[in-house]
Parts: structure tokens; sequence; C-alpha cells
């Protein structure tokens, strides 16, 4: 596990290197942090606080810039602390920046798997949705809602607070 880890900080630190420009188009990187809620929609536990648990992930996403749209593909880990699940969601990604407004407000939507690199039985289909702010030029927050396919559970529910930093063009 700390092989895993090591390897997703180097791959991290050397792709910050990359300093925010000014130009809309071209490379463009995402490093977040996010903490949050997760709850298993299956059928005996439906309604239960037990049913929840917290989770924390980090991602770093890279693609392209075209004028306010983003394209492209990212991984990060994702830890449960009830479940003790460590897992590693590969996934495409897309978004749109509202560049003309103050605040920059963004969307941006995410499809993939997910894997527990000891269970390959466990992979699981992932789909993200985002909706944030840019706070102070690369740096913002957003909420993030997401769903995970689970073929032992059905499939569990997301909510996240979200906060990272963009760099590239």
């Amino acid at each position: 596990m700390k092989q895993y880890l090591s390897l997703f900080a180097i791959f991290v630190f050397l792709s910050v290197g990359n300093i925010k420009g000014e130009n809309s188009n071209g490379y463009k990187g995402f490093i977040d942090f996010a903490v949050g809620d997760a709850y298993n929609l299956n059928t005996a536990q439906t309604i239960s606080t037990n049913n929840m648990q917290w989770y924390t992930e980090i991602t770093t996403t890279h693609g392209y810039m075209i004028n306010h749209w983003f394209v492209g593909a990212g991984i990060g880990y994702y830890h449960s602390y009830r479940d003790k699940e460590n897992m590693f969601p590969f996934y495409a990604a897309g978004g749109y920046t509202f560049e003309k407004a103050k605040v920059k407000p963004f969307l941006e939507a995410r499809v993939g798997i997910m894997f527990d690199p000891l269970w390959f039985e466990k992979v699981q289909a992932y789909g993200a949705l985002s909706v944030g702010i840019n706070i102070y030029k690369g740096l913002y927050i957003d909420l993030r809602g997401s769903i995970l396919g689970r073929p032992s559970r059905f499939f569990t529910a997301n909510a996240a607070f979200v906060i990272g930093y963009a760099f590239g063009k």
C-alpha cells in the first residue's frame, strides 16, 4: 500500500511544477482533497444512520482546456473509515468554467471505475458531478456528489466538500 501512495505522491509533485498561466487554451491540471459521507443504498438498511460512513479522497486530474471547456482524465485514492476500504478511482473528466463571472464558477463531471488492488472483484462503476467556485487564483472549493456501483452492495451515494488547486493554462 505504501508503494502505491509513494508513486501517487511523486506523480502529483511532478505535476504541480507547471504553475498557473493566463491563457485559457492548453494543459490544465487539478489536485483536490475531499471529505464526505458515503451512504449505502441497499435494501435492508436504507433508512439508517448506521448505514453511513465518512470517507476521504485525494484525486489529480490532467487534461486540456479549450476556451472554457475542459477534457481530461484522472486518478486518485479513496479511503472509507468504517469499512476500511482503500480504493483507486480512474476516470475521464469533463467540465466548463464560467470565466466571465467574478468568482469563476465551474461544473465538472467524472465517469470511470474504482478498484481495490488486493481484490479485483471489487471493481466498481464510478460517476461524480461537482459544482464549485474559484476562490483565489488557482484555489477552489466545490461540492461533489458521486455514485459508486458495487456488485455486492448495489450503489453507494457520496456527498463531499472539496478543496483543490488548479494549475496550468
